[in-house]
């Protein structure tokens, strides 16, 4: 899934054939809210930051942050998937 805001960049037709052509399911965000966009900006600058603070404290080299970025965003989706399987499929304690 990819969602954007509606900035043109995002909105061209090149986009939304790229995203059909590899099944990407693309969403926009409506115009002029704020609060869907935050949470989307809050998101993203906390993978960035993530990142930043992993490649200071690994040493790890910048040809690696693109690799870096892809890695934090599939652990957090993972992450957010299993917590939503456990709410479905809560484990029997005892």
């Amino acid at each position: 899934m990819f969602r954007t805001d509606n900035v043109l960049e995002y909105v061209k037709k090149d986009v939304s054939i790229f995203c059909s052509k590899n099944k990407i399911i693309h969403q926009t965000s409506y115009s002029h809210t704020s609060q869907q966009n935050g949470v989307v900006e809050r998101k993203h600058k906390h993978i960035l930051d993530v990142a930043r603070t992993m490649m200071i404290r690994g040493g790890t080299r910048n040809k690696f942050w693109g690799g870096l970025q892809f890695f934090i965003t599939y652990a957090y989706e993972l992450y957010e998937f299993i917590k939503r399987i456990k709410q479905y499929f809560p484990l029997n304690q005892g």
